[in-house]
């Protein structure tokens, strides 16, 4: 006797994958149209989108993310299009409805349902407060599945009509808005595979040394807040005089650290690129590389030169460690990055946290091999932490060394606890290991018996944008300094004198490109220029320019940029790209 529940579950399997008059290859053009348009979307628009507004941010260039993703596409188009269409029936009605409606769900989510969310600066989201926005998000997404199974519920002829036709009108869309951005989109310049070699990353000199350990969203004020928060931390820093009205020129490490290196700021009139090119070119730059070479100086640079330096051309009489090899790319990491950046544009609210990633996260897809990019760019807190102690510093005879490296620091993420080994913290003890950091490089510094002689700058190139002040970290210990205990500065400095300064403590001419930190007094009364960058949700495009003569702790911007506590800016620059 057969058993009816079997029997019924037979007739609804079979009523799935039922008999039907279509053939094998009109359902591969249903699927292939369907299945496109996802592809299209998420595996093409969306990374060239992104790769259009951030392409500065990344370690490849466009030829290779349109080749890498177009045979992405191409292949999994390949593969799901006439899977789907092996299906009969309702079954193949539903799948293929599944693939369109999510078709329109990415595409209405990228183009009209995400709100700003700040740039993929590392900066943590506060998820929770965007708890109604994923319900509504979610609303969306529902109705729009509802109504391509409605379709298909009372009409499949007109549902079918209306899948290709859709779809087609989705891809011409887009591609419409992908040549358009392709013609106008500036070319990157190339780097014909110069690195900056990590060979000599620990490599100090046995007579004389200037030492720069930048600290990335490291204000001033924050040294004061740790103090109280760890007792005596101070006391590795005895020697050194703490600057408390330092002011930083630029709140974006970009413009920051090349102003720090070459004395020039920019122009409202220049492009980033144009900035680059002119400040490394400038008088004032090879004054200070110069005659550090004729001082018979290593000079050694540890940043990722494609934010802060342009191209690897601006730096080649200036730094010794940059050298060429062979350039290399990790085309599963670019895929699989690029992925989760254009899913992160494309999902709903709800599901943006488990694709949410900083973009320093992009020089991943450079392989190991290249230890500048693996060891170096991509390197935290305690990855140079863990470096540092398995290495260890050591000297060399032949030459001086002078050298910079560019720390996370005080940047979020926050992954380094207050001893400077990897954990997810907080922004205080982020700050505090960064400085376990230095106290270590310090340390071995003693143990080598360099110190003493060694002339050691500890500061940031911007001060947290959470607080949105230009208050900075600098600390200088000059060659022979002593003292008993840190000795604080309050002269009104800026960070446009940290290169005379520079010049200064190496005892160049530094009084034709400014006034080194040791010119300005305590109590002067100086008027002072900073610049806030306000991002949108693509790219950088205003600067707000303020100029105070206070304390740089009086200094403080609201979260619309357009108010501070002592005077409003001056003035805004869009910015050309």
């Amino acid at each position: 006797m057969k058993n009816p529940e079997v029997s019924s579950l037979k007739k609804k399997l079979c009523a799935l994958y039922s008999p039907e008059s279509r053939s094998y290859k009109k359902r591969l053009l249903i699927a292939s149209l369907a299945v496109f348009s996802v592809l299209f979307t998420v595996c093409i628009y969306g990374p060239f989108e992104m790769y259009q507004s951030l392409q500065s941010m990344f370690p490849f260039y466009l030829d290779e993310l349109l080749i890498c993703m177009g045979l992405l596409s191409l292949v999994l188009l390949m593969l799901g299009s006439p899977l789907i269409a092996l299906f009969k029936g309702r079954l193949f009605d539903i799948s293929v409805s599944l693939v369109f409606a999510l078709s329109l769900c990415l595409y209405a989510q990228r183009s009209f349902l995400n709100i700003d969310l700040g740039l993929l600066d590392g900066r943590q989201i506060i998820w929770p407060d965007y708890a109604w926005h994923s319900l509504t998000n979610l609303a969306v997404w529902f109705v729009l599945f509802t109504v391509v199974f409605t379709l298909l519920y009372f009409n499949r002829k007109v549902w079918q009509h209306t899948i290709q036709f859709v779809s087609i009108l989705l891809v011409i869309m887009q591609l419409g808005a992908f040549v358009n951005l392709l013609i106008t989109i500036p070319e990157k310049p190339r780097d014909h595979g110069y690195i900056l070699s990590m060979e000599n990353q620990f490599q100090l000199s046995s007579e004389k040394n200037v030492v720069i350990l930048s600290l990335d969203s490291f204000c001033g004020d924050t040294m004061e807040e740790l103090e109280a928060l760890y007792p005596g931390m101070l006391d590795s820093f005895a020697d050194f005089t703490l600057f408390r009205n330092y002011s930083s020129a630029v709140c974006s490490t970009f413009y920051a650290v090349s102003a720090m290196l070459t004395g020039q700021t920019f122009k409202s009139t220049e492009t980033r690129k144009q900035f680059f090119d002119s400040s490394w070119d400038s008088d004032s730059a090879k004054a200070l590389y110069s005659g550090l070479k004729e001082q018979n100086y290593e000079r050694n640079l540890f940043v990722n030169f494609n934010n802060v330096v342009g191209s690897p051309e601006n730096i080649m009489d200036h730094f010794d460690n940059l050298k060429y090899e062979k350039r290399q790319i990790a085309y599963k990491s670019l895929i699989t990055k690029m992925l989760r950046l254009s899913a992160y544009r494309c999902v709903p609210m709800a599901i943006k946290p488990s694709f949410w990633m900083a973009s320093g996260e992009m020089n991943e897809i450079l392989p190991p091999s290249l230890d500048c990019w693996k060891d170096w760019v991509d390197s935290t807190n305690y990855a140079f932490h863990s470096k540092l102690l398995s290495e260890r510093l050591h000297t060399t005879e032949d030459k001086n060394v002078f050298i910079m490296y560019h720390l996370v620091g005080a940047h979020p993420p926050f992954r380094t606890d207050e001893n400077g080994f990897r954990a997810d913290t907080d922004h205080y003890r982020a700050s505090r290991g960064s400085l376990r950091v230095v106290e270590e490089y310090l340390a071995q510094m003693k143990e080598l018996g360099i110190y003493d002689d060694a002339t050691i700058i500890v500061t940031s190139d911007h001060c947290d944008k959470e607080r949105i002040r230009p208050s900075t970290l600098l600390m200088i210990k000059r060659s022979g300094e002593t003292h008993e205990k840190t000795a604080v500065n309050q002269a009104p400095v800026t960070q446009i004198d940290f290169h005379p300064t520079l010049m200064d403590l190496l005892g160049i001419d530094h009084k034709p490109y400014g006034r080194s930190v040791y010119d300005v007094s305590e109590d002067e009364i100086r008027t002072r220029i900073w610049h806030l960058v306000s991002p949108d949700h693509k790219r950088y495009t205003v600067l707000y320019e303020y100029e105070f003569d206070c304390h740089v702790d009086i200094l403080n911007v609201n979260k619309d940029y357009d108010k501070i506590d002592y005077a409003p800016p001056t003035r805004l620059i869009e910015m050309l790209q």
